[in-house]
C-alpha cells in the first residue's frame, strides 16, 4: 500500500509543477561516436513548493525548491531504442508545529530498454529528508525491475520501503 501511494504522489507532484524556468532547447539529432542517435528531449528546472506530513517527525512540513529534469532517448543503428528519465530535487523545509528546519533531496530515474521482442524497464527513486535540529532523519526509496520477452514477463523485482527513520 505504502509502494502505491508513493507512486501516485510521485507522478502527482511531477504532473503538478509549474513551468519550466530554465528550460534548453532541445537536442534532436545527435549522433554519438558508435552512430546511435541521442536525443535529449527535454533538461530543465521547475520550481516546487509543497506540504508533506513527515512521520519520523510527527508533523507536516512545508518544502520549496526545485527539480532538475532531464528526458533522452537513445536509438542504435539496429533500431534498439533506450528511454531515459533523470529527476533530481533539492527542496528547504520548515516544520509547521515545531518550526523545524529540514533538507531533503531526491533522485528518481526511470530506463526503459526496446530490443526486438525483449523490453527492460528499472525504476529508481532515494528521497533523504535531513533535519537541522533534533528531529529524526528519514529515507525512503523504491526500486522495480521488469523484463519482458516475447510478450512474456520473465524478470520481476520490486523493493519499497519508506518513512525509515533514523537518529
Amino acid at each position: 500500500m505504502k509502494r502505491n501511494l508513493a507512486l501516485i504522489g510521485l507522478v502527482l507532484m511531477l504532473a503538478c509543477q509549474e513551468n519550466p524556468v530554465e528550460p534548453t532547447p532541445h537536442d534532436l539529432g545527435l549522433a554519438n561516436g558508435n552512430g546511435a542517435q541521442v536525443d535529449k528531449i527535454l533538461h530543465a528546472r521547475f520550481a516546487t513548493s509543497n506540504s508533506q506530513f513527515w512521520a519520523c517527525s510527527n508533523e507536516v512540513v512545508d518544502f520549496a525548491g526545485e527539480f532538475l529534469v532531464t528526458v533522452r532517448q537513445t536509438t542504435s543503428a539496429s533500431g534498439n531504442t533506450t528511454f531515459r528519465l533523470h529527476v533530481s530535487s533539492h527542496v528547504k523545509g520548515v516544520g509547521q508545529t515545531s518550526g523545524d528546519e529540514y533538507v531533503s533531496s531526491d533522485v528518481t530515474n526511470l530506463t526503459d530498454h526496446t530490443q526486438g521482442d525483449r523490453f527492460s524497464d528499472v525504476f529508481q527513486f532515494r528521497i533523504v529528508r535531513i533535519s537541522k535540529g533534533g528531529a529524526q532523519n528519514s529515507a525512503g526509496w523504491i526500486k522495480f525491475h521488469l523484463t519482458i520477452v516475447d510478450g512474456e514477463v520473465k524478470i520481476i523485482k520490486d523493493d519499497a520501503e519508506f518513512d525509515v527513520c533514523r537518529g
